[in-house]
């Protein structure tokens, strides 16, 4: 955990981005006060910023995937079958 007197690496920013997106709303607040000051300070932050909410927009515009009717058979014929 990160103390508010604790700096932030740009490593340790970057796997926080990957573990909880890129709203700084939802991080634990300790970590999100200081990743904000690393943003105002940093433009390698805000860059890593910006690629995350860019790579978050063009996951949620694709279309959402379905399985191939031939599985789903597969899938509910062993479900029913006892075992």
């Amino acid at each position: 955990m990160v103390k508010p007197e604790d700096d932030m690496t740009i490593e340790h920013f970057e796997t926080l981005l990957d573990l909880y997106g890129s709203d700084l709303s939802v991080w634990p607040v300790l970590e999100g006060g200081v990743a904000k000051r690393l943003l105002e300070n940093s433009q390698t932050a805000r860059n890593s910023l910006q690629m995350s909410i860019n790579i978050a927009k063009l996951i949620e515009a694709q279309p959402p995937l379905k399985a191939p009717a031939s599985l789903i058979q597969r899938i509910m014929d062993k479900a029913k079958k006892p075992s």
